[in-house]
């Protein structure tokens, strides 16, 4: 009896460790959230980049002009993720002309040919990383809600 009791003690729980894909649907979930209030007005209402579809936050989706199966570069970058409508983001395939018609319009001529420069690089995000902008995102988030009352 005792030796089991020992056995016991001697075991330990090897809890597995956070592994660089945990940090990342982290950080995409209060990246999205932070695109979203980004571009809401003070009521929490933004619009589709693609079509002008308006809705309230929690109903857009972040949706990447280039997508981030095709650049881990622009992955997280607040010019490339965009508020977008259901129908513009998964029916539409992202609405591509629309969405480049909205990046244009929203942050000035040259916009696209700028991201798909940049969408050829190559980014290697590290754990510490993400977690400094899990961090920071969770603060931009919460002084925007603040902001708005939402």
């Amino acid at each position: 009896m005792k030796e089991e009791t020992e056995k016991k003690e001697k075991r330990k729980v090897n809890f597995p460790k956070k592994g660089k894909s945990y940090y990342r649907q982290k950080l995409w979930k209060i990246f999205a959230e932070y695109i979203k209030l980004r571009d809401s007005d003070e009521k929490g209402y933004c619009k589709c980049i693609s079509c002008g579809k308006e809705m309230f936050w929690k109903q857009a989706q972040a949706g990447h002009f280039i997508s981030r199966s095709l650049s881990n570069q622009l992955y997280f970058d607040p010019i490339n993720v965009n508020p977008q409508c259901y129908e513009c983001n998964m029916i539409k395939g992202g609405n591509l002309k629309g969405y480049s018609n909205g990046l244009e319009k929203k942050y000035g001529k040259g916009t696209v040919k700028d991201l798909r420069k940049r969408a050829k690089q190559i980014k290697v995000f590290y754990i510490s990383e993400l977690k400094s902008i899990i961090s920071f995102y969770t603060e931009e988030v919460k002084k925007l809600k603040q902001k708005k009352k939402l």
